[in-house]
């Protein structure tokens, strides 16, 4: 009887400390928004799409933004020229965020293939720049195009087949799905939406505020 009531309490005491370890496991997980994440199966084992490095960089800068929007498309060549020449002190974390434009979800998952293979940021460059050129196309020649640009993108050295194959993975619906879940999590509502130093900073104000940081 003694013997099974300290076994009882053993068992007792393992389940707790297994309660512990899981709380603290996902306390450790949940960073919040403005904060680089690495790849796991929550991101469906994809890393964040980044220019620069988040971990050296004096600014750092967190991008909510739909492909098709146009004026995410403007602020893609505006936010390329400030990394162009601030290349040391500037990052930025890109996140997909869904305005649901017809062709702009399978553009995304696109863009996640492509970066899977490296050519995330040729790629993302494509579709921002041409817009008007799929924007409102078939499904097939959609998929067509979207293969020429990661062609393009790679310099004719990327893998198609697994291009092709990623673009329908669930593991780049978990990445897609996981950068909506940051997106929520502050409540955005409109793109483009950019966070510096833990504040959301309007679109009115990026370009002096990027300034003003940048000189410090």
């Amino acid at each position: 009887m003694k013997n099974r009531i300290i076994a009882v309490f053993c068992l007792a005491v393992l389940a707790v400390a297994a309660i512990v370890l899981i709380t603290m496991s996902s306390q450790s997980q949940d960073k919040g928004a403005d904060h680089v994440y690495r790849a796991s199966a929550d991101t469906g084992y994809i890393s964040e799409t980044i220019i620069g490095n988040p971990s050296t960089a004096k600014v750092v800068v967190y991008e909510y933004a739909d492909y098709g929007c146009s004026h995410c498309s403007a602020w893609n060549s505006l936010l390329n020229d400030y990394y162009d020449k601030n290349s040391d002190k500037l990052a930025i974390v890109f996140r997909y965020f869904s305005l649901n434009y017809t062709n702009s979800p399978t553009v995304a998952k696109a863009t996640v293939a492509a970066h899977i293979q490296g050519y995330w940021r040729k790629y993302k460059d494509l579709v921002f720049g041409n817009q008007a050129d799929w924007f409102s196309l078939s499904p097939s020649k959609l998929s067509a195009l979207l293969l020429d640009y990661f062609d393009k993108a790679s310099d004719g050295q990327g893998d198609k087949e697994r291009f092709q194959q990623d673009m329908s993975s669930t593991n780049v619906e978990a990445f897609l799905a996981f950068n909506r879940s940051l997106a929520d999590s502050l409540e955005i509502k409109a793109t483009p939406t950019f966070r510096i130093n833990g504040e959301t900073v309007k679109n009115s104000d990026m370009q002096d505020t990027l300034d003003s940081l940048l000189a410090e």
